[in-house]
């Protein structure tokens, strides 16, 4: 069908604004560009931070290049704005051919309010697309409506397990307890952990609470951290004796992860008695 358009589009295009008016009138929806949505892409995934590309396809149906001559753009990450502008205007589609354009996106988790606060209760985070693109076609310019929407996952927390408890130091006023715990990163980028926040129970009763700093967990690892506490035999004082003495207790751990401007949860049991 372009073929044997072709030569009365330049013998209109040589009429000017007569032959536009009748060009379109003798095309009218016969020959137009297809925009069709194939996919979004991740990149640049971090803790904090992914790269999102919503990804179109433009399909030119002409023996001659088409040209993206406006594109008003908008991504929303859980119902906040994230990205507006004009990216990729001046692209060429070439005759006859189809041409994929990326609209990308830097979202930063913790600018957006709703997901910093949420996003380890969430399996997966909400995106939506919105706007329109607008193509240079020999009918005139062809706009197309960008309107698209899904899911992509968000950072899992590392995996935690206490893997034991041990009493380097005791004196007649309390003990110096150490609890291992074995984290798992099973994220494919590193996870800087920049301090976990921790409070120690021993069956049920609060008996000490401290933080380490600067733990970095590199992308699939596995590491093991111990968390030091300095208990009394105060209040606790029968739970405390109780795990010194070698009797199972219940351990638990109960306090958060800090990733700089993100926090999530911590909380871990067993039942153990102490290595000696």
């Amino acid at each position: 069908m372009a073929r044997r358009i072709l030569p009365v589009l330049l013998l209109l295009a040589a009429l000017g604004a007569s032959g536009c008016t009748a060009l379109r009138a003798l095309l009218g929806d016969v020959t137009k560009p297809e925009l069709t949505f194939k996919r979004l892409e991740l990149s640049g995934l971090s803790f904090d931070a992914a790269t999102l590309g919503v990804v179109y396809e433009i399909d030119n149906p002409y023996e001659i290049p088409i040209e993206i001559a406006r594109v008003d753009y908008r991504l929303a990450v859980e119902g906040t704005r994230v990205f507006e502008g004009s990216p990729n205007q001046g692209v060429r589609i070439p005759a006859g051919r189809s041409r994929e354009i990326v609209f990308p996106a830097r979202v930063r988790y913790a600018e957006i309010a709703r997901v910093a606060k949420s996003i380890f209760t969430k399996q997966k985070l909400g995106w939506q697309a919105s706007g329109t693109l607008g193509v240079d076609t020999p009918v005139g310019v062809v706009s197309f409506p960008l309107s698209k929407s899904g899911t992509f996952d968000r950072p899992d927390l590392p995996e935690v397990r206490i893997a034991a408890i041990r009493a380097p130091r005791v004196t007649a006023s309390g003990a110096e307890l150490r609890v291992a715990l074995d984290l798992v990163n099973t994220n494919p980028f590193p996870v800087p952990i920049e301090a976990i926040q921790y409070g120690l129970q021993l069956n049920g009763r609060k008996v000490g609470s401290g933080n380490v700093r600067n733990v970095d967990l590199g992308a699939g690892k596995r590491r093991r951290v111990e968390l030091p506490l300095q208990v009394g035999f105060g209040g606790a004082a029968s739970a405390v004796k109780d795990l010194i003495a070698g009797e199972p207790t219940n351990v638990r751990l109960a306090g958060s992860f800090d990733f700089g401007a993100l926090q999530g949860p911590l909380d871990v049991a067993k039942r153990l008695t102490l290595d000696r």
